[in-house]
């Protein structure tokens, strides 16, 4: 195997000598200075020209590298004369460039780095072609924020793709289509904001992909298939809240997967389980409340750290389990964690180092301890443990004395794991002030506490889950049992039915320490307590919770014979209105829907058809868009129960309507009818009377105006009367007539 190392490097020595050569040849020592072969073209200023290593690289590079040349310098930049084909690798950070479009063809190029400048990549689909044999491209620090399809073709050889720090918010589906040699890919400190299985689907040979600090959302399903190779996977800082059904499907050779600093506020246990090769899971920093029971189960990881928890205040009985292979945990730094369940390892037989400084414990039971038979590094310092017998072991083990302890200088023996025990403090119940452990006596037994981690009271809605943790203190361990509002008491033992009849579904966990309410009706409100118990006391934290109706009321809009016509109107928003049944049944009929047991004969709603066949119980399923509801082919003169039941379970209001009469044609004049067809008569006739008033007046008028004319006419005719008439020659006049008009007439007509 060495052999063949020095041969490669050998190979490459020479390789990068016959570069220099084709450039212009080596400048010789010896001989005349007429005997001197040619020597190399001149570097560009102010580039530099050298052998130089790069990383996967078994021999130098021939490196053109130039930097700190630009527009910034006072004038638009122009590409380098690269005079040499043979140039392997070129280097030009921080050169102002804005396109690649002048770079010439370099058959030989193998690396190029031109990171930190302003390039889009607008024309890296027409140059990066003309590079075939490059293995290594650096584009961070630009402003490349789309990469189109076939961006990259042509660079079948590329293994290392840097696009990070480039304010990239597009992708296209066939972006990277070609790459089929990529293994490392990095788009870290981007705006993406969607993880496309598209764009990754044709990286097959992918084994390192960086996401971390963009704004992806969920992990949809199937999004990884296309990467079997994939090794190191960094989804660190972005806004991821769950990880879809076979999100993680295809991941099973990853050693690394960073969740940390995300919306996650479950673990997504069911997708962790397919990493069958995960050695490092991180989990930093995620909103996580509460490790609950099987979180990491089973997993190959020996490195798992989840420290920064913000909201982290319980790490439930079981949370680690099966996990054989874990050597450290880092579960430090968590400020709001305040108890570890004693049994929350289970079968973790090889954990050597376990770090739970600088958290909010305020005990840690011996449970632990014993249940790490590998535990050889114990971080509890900066927490503010109580000064009682829930850390009488931890005392005990420091002052242990095997070869020195505490009191003569150090921790030795059986104390040794626990690190910096210096900094372990306590503090007494009422006080504040913080004493060493070990300078601390503390009784071996003590009366319990109860630790609830609810709050004083909840209002919640008919429907909600309601789910109620209680844990214990105490030496010996004490007992837990719940207290129902009806004075019942209930623990794990408990059977259904058991409770006093309250309740749907009920249930109090295994080890008594939650207390499950699937979905809260009204009878559900009341105080309910947690009480833990041993042989030397016991204590109690209790809870009120109010529930209130969901807002939604029942409004009759008409009935009639055989329909009802009803809407609704309250807070509840329309996209939730499929979650409510409207349900009917005849009053007086017994009916199974009326009991609260999905059953019945459906309604018809707006048929307009008489069937002949009228329901005494139904249902109608609401839908978003629906305003209101006719429920036809009742029986008239009928009284119905009408109820809102919100899934399928709570009644949430209901009224009682009764049906009319079925009308029918009735052809029998009524009083009513008699006096209005009065009226109206009435009404005619006065308006015939008018108008025959109107038109009579009218004639008078004419006639009275026609004599006053006949006896105008009669006074004229007495007036001409009294006139003298001349004598009228009637003789025929001997000569034409002589006005000018008769002398213009034709002889003819004269």
């Amino acid at each position: 195997m060495r052999t063949q190392a020095v041969s490669c490097c050998v190979l490459g020595l020479l390789l990068a000598a016959l570069s220099f050569h084709l450039c212009g040849g080596w400048v010789r020592t010896g001989g005349s200075p007429d005997q001197t072969s040619p020597s190399p073209p001149p570097c560009p200023q102010p580039c530099n020209c050298s052998l130089s290593p790069f990383p996967s690289f078994a021999a130098p590079l021939f490196t053109l590298r130039c930097a700190g040349e630009g527009e910034g310098a006072g004038g638009r930049f122009t590409w380098p004369v690269v005079t040499c084909n043979a140039t392997q690798a070129l280097v030009m950070p921080h050169s102002d460039l804005t396109s690649l479009s002048p770079l010439p063809p370099l058959p030989h190029l193998r690396v190029l780095d031109v990171s930190s400048n302003r390039l889009t990549c607008s024309s890296c689909g027409q140059v990066l072609p003309h590079l075939g044999m490059l293995v290594r491209l650096n584009l961070s620090g630009n402003v490349v924020q789309v990469v189109h399809n076939d961006t990259f073709r042509g660079l079948a050889d590329l293994e290392v793709l840097d696009l990070s720090r480039n304010g990239l918010t597009l992708l296209h589906p066939h972006a990277f289509r070609g790459l089929l040699q990529l293994s490392v890919l990095r788009l870290e400190h981007n705006s993406l904001y969607r993880l496309d299985r598209a764009w990754l689907a044709p990286l097959a040979s992918l084994q390192e992909l960086y996401l971390y600090d963009n704004h992806l959302g969920d992990v949809e399903g199937f999004t990884f298939t296309h990467n079997p190779l994939l090794l190191h996977l960094d989804l660190s800082n972005n806004a991821i809240s769950a990880v879809s059904d076979n999100g993680f499907l295809g991941l099973q050779r990853v050693k690394v997967l960073n969740l940390s600093f995300n919306d996650l506020d479950t673990v997504p246990s069911r997708e962790l389980q397919r990493l069958s090769g995960v050695a490092i899971l991180l989990m930093d920093g995620v909103t996580v409340r509460v490790l609950q029971p099987r979180a990491f189960s089973g997993l190959p990881v020996s490195s798992l750290s989840l420290s920064f928890l913000p909201h982290l205040t319980l790490v439930s009985r079981a949370a680690f389990s099966n996990l054989t292979r874990l050597r450290t945990l880092q579960m430090h730094d968590n400020y709001g964690l305040v108890f570890i369940h004693p049994g929350a390892f289970e079968h973790v037989p090889a954990l050597h180092r376990l770090a739970l400084h600088n958290n909010g414990l305020v005990t840690l039971s011996s449970d632990v301890r014993d249940s790490l038979p590998s535990l050889d590094e114990l971080h509890v310092y900066h927490n503010p443990l109580h000064c009682d017998c829930g850390i009488h072991w931890l005392r005990s083990d420091m002052v242990a004395m095997d070869g020195g302890g505490v009191e003569g200088g150090g921790v030795g023996g059986r104390g040794a794991y626990i690190r910096h025990w210096d900094k372990l403090e306590c503090s007494s119940p009422g006080t504040a002030a913080m004493v060493h452990v070990a300078l601390h006596p503390l009784p071996p037994s003590c009366p319990p506490t109860s630790l609830p981690f609810f709050s004083d009271s909840y209002h919640v809605t008919v429907g909600d889950q309601v789910v109620l943790v209680c844990q214990a203190l105490g030496v010996p361990p004490p007992s837990l049992t719940w207290q129902l509002p009806d004075g019942h008491v209930i623990n794990g033992t408990t059977s259904p039915g058991q409770d006093g009849g309250q309740g749907q579904g009920r249930r109090v966990s295994a080890d008594d320490t939650v207390l499950t309410l699937p979905a809260v009706g009204l009878q559900d409100k009341g105080s309910y307590s947690c009480r833990a118990e041993n042989g030397l006391g016991s204590d109690t934290s209790s809870t009120l919770l109010h529930v209130h109706n969901q807002d939604l009321r029942l409004t009759v809009v008409s009935a009639s014979g055989t329909r009802v016509t009803v809407t609704w109107e309250g807070s509840v928003p329309h996209q939730q209105l499929g979650h409510f049944q409207l349900r009917f049944w005849q009053i007086g009929v017994e009916s199974r829907v009326h009991s609260g047991v999905d059953g019945g004969m459906d309604s018809g709603v707006d048929s307009g058809v008489d069937s002949g066949v009228h329901n005494a119980t139904g249902r109608v399923d609401l839908e978003a868009d629906m305003a209101n509801c006719t429920l036809t082919d009742l029986r008239p003169v009928t009284s119905y129960r009408l109820c809102l039941v919100f899934r399928k379970l709570f009644t949430v209001h209901c009224l009682n309507v009764t049906t009319g009469r079925r009308v029918t044609p009735d052809l029998t004049p009524r009083a009513g009818d008699v006096s209005s067809a009065v009226l109206g008569a009435g009404a005619v006739l006065t308006l015939v009377v008018v108008l025959v008033l109107v038109r009579c007046l009218r004639r008078r008028e004419r006639r009275r105006k026609e004599r006053e004319q006949r006896r105008d006419s009669l006074a004229e005719d007495k007036e001409m009367e009294k006139i003298l008439l001349e004598p009228i020659d009637l003789r025929t006049p001997d000569s034409p007539p002589s006005t000018p008009r008769a002398a213009l007439l034709p002889r003819s007509y004269v």
